[in-house]
């Protein structure tokens, strides 16, 4: 049984993220650098001093600089926030984890311009594909259709340069 709202979510979304995903991103980048930041300011702020008090309200001030860098500064944040997450799996030192952070962090900002605008436009195709492949529509009309889909969204997201 195909549950066509859903279908019909997935078709909707996936259009909005093709058309629209770099606009989408910086509300996320926001919110999850500024989580990031809060996390990082808490966690070693209070293994350090051991004040709980201190330590929220540096969470606190985090979390306000993280939103606001997150929403300007998407691509350094994304790059960030990924750099640190595979840094952070390949090293324990914390000297190593820092300088491997930040190279990865520059490495990942040079390509960032043009892989997000065409990860979120491949992306937001593949989740209308499905949606419409769900629903029975015949792939020969799906296929180009998402196929014209991921340039229109790829050449929408580029032109705005974020």
């Amino acid at each position: 049984m195909v549950d066509v709202p859903a279908c019909v979510f997935m078709i909707l979304l996936g259009t909005v993220l093709a058309l629209w995903g770099i606009q989408l991103s910086r509300i996320m980048s926001s919110i999850i650098f500024g989580t990031f930041l809060g996390y990082m300011a808490w966690k070693y702020s209070y293994t350090a001093w051991g004040s709980l008090a201190l330590s929220i309200i540096l969470l606190l001030l985090s979390l306000l600089v993280g939103f606001a860098l997150g929403f300007v500064l998407l691509r350094f944040s994304i790059s960030l926030v990924a750099a640190y997450m595979l840094a952070s799996t390949l090293v324990n030192s914390p000297y190593h984890l820092i300088a491997l952070v930040v190279v990865l962090t520059l490495v990942l900002f040079v390509f960032s311009r043009v892989l997000l605008s065409a990860v979120l436009a491949a992306t937001g195709a593949l989740i209308v594909y499905k949606g419409l492949t769900i629903l029975g529509i015949d792939v020969a009309i799906t296929l180009p259709l998402c196929t014209i889909l991921t340039i229109i969204g790829f050449y929408n997201q580029r032109k705005r340069w974020f």
